[in-house]
This record gives C-alpha cells, sequence and structure tokens, in this order.
C-alpha cells in the first residue's frame, strides 16, 4: 500500500467532513434548506444553491474514497 496515496485520500475525507460539519451549522445551508422549504416557483433556484453549497464536499469525499481504493489495490 502506498503510503502517500493513503494519507492524501485521508486528508480528503477528512477535511470533506469537517467542512460539511462547518457548513451545517453556518448560515449558508440553513438558507438554502430554508430556501428549499419555502420555494413555490422557484424550486430550481432553489436545487442549484443547494447543490452549489454541498458539491464541493461531496467531491472531496468521494474523491478521498477513490484515492482509498487505489492506494488498497497498488500492492
Amino acid at each position: 500500500m502506498n503510503f502517500g496515496i493513503f494519507a492524501f485520500g485521508l486528508v480528503l475525507i477528512l477535511g470533506g467532513f469537517v467542512t460539511l460539519v462547518r457548513k451545517v451549522h453556518d448560515r449558508s445551508v440553513q438558507e438554502t434548506i430554508a430556501q428549499l422549504t419555502y420555494a413555490h416557483g422557484d424550486t430550481p433556484a432553489a436545487i442549484s444553491a443547494f447543490a452549489v453549497v454541498l458539491a464541493p464536499i461531496v467531491s472531496s469525499i468521494a474523491g478521498g474514497v477513490a484515492f482509498l481504493a487505489v492506494a488498497a489495490l497498488r500492492h
């Protein structure tokens, strides 16, 4: 197992989860959830705002999992 790839994957995953926890307690996620809840005619705009907030976090966690998989498969 390549330690550098493994460590980078862990950093990506942990960084993604830390960012997720910070965003949940941040006002931006609460505002986008409120927009989703009360959006009557503007639902696509509210969904895109929510996706913009969460896309980098999900991407970081998925990238970390991919790096862990590569590290585990390389012998």
